[in-house]
């Protein structure tokens, strides 16, 4: 694996702003496994950057084992919490150790460090000794809001806008209430 697989080195783009990676988390998850199997085959032992991509590459995998081996538990064990919580850690500190690495010596925007979603993820991780994630999580909510984008659309039409909001909300309610009602079943 190398960088020009996913960004064209003579880009000039990727000096100015972060390349994006378009894919659903529940995506992302489902390949993490395979991209850690991957880099270890590719990567150089001797190079801080392979280094740092398979820390963070195997902290997700890690933390992603662990909520699903405590899927069932309202909040996550003491010793799965420690765990959990040292793979996030070492997870941002990679991804900010990356960011830094080609920001600084490459002159290259490929890493992104400081988002909503890492940051989030650090509060997580810290309040699932309370409430394990798994139960507050979007990733079914990801692929749900392209189906909320066209419901809203629908409700639009011939209608004003607060006649559409509200149509949306109750047709929004129903969808949830059936999806817990299954769930609870």
């Amino acid at each position: 694996m190398t960088l020009g697989m996913f960004v064209d080195i003579q880009d000039k783009q990727c000096r100015k702003k972060y390349p994006k990676l378009k894919v659903k988390a529940a995506e992302a998850q489902a390949c993490n496994k395979v991209f850690l199997r991957m880099w270890l085959q590719k990567m150089d032992e001797t190079n801080r950057v392979h280094i740092w991509v398979r820390v963070a590459l195997q902290s997700s995998v890690t933390m992603d084992e662990l909520l699903k081996a405590n899927d069932s538990s309202w909040h996550v064990p003491s010793e799965a919490y420690r765990n959990l919580c040292d793979a996030a850690n070492k997870y941002c500190i990679c991804v900010v150790a990356l960011e830094n690495h080609f920001q600084r010596i490459e002159d290259r925007k490929l890493f992104q460090s400081g988002t909503f979603k890492q940051h989030w993820l650090l509060h997580a991780v810290q309040l699932s000794k309370y409430v394990n994630p798994r139960h507050t999580w979007c990733y079914s909510g990801e692929s749900f809001m392209s189906t909320c984008k066209v419901l809203m659309q629908s409700c639009l039409k011939g209608r004003g806008l607060l006649q559409s909001l509200r149509k949306f909300i109750e047709r929004y309610n129903v969808a949830l209430t059936l999806d817990l009602a299954e769930i609870l079943h």
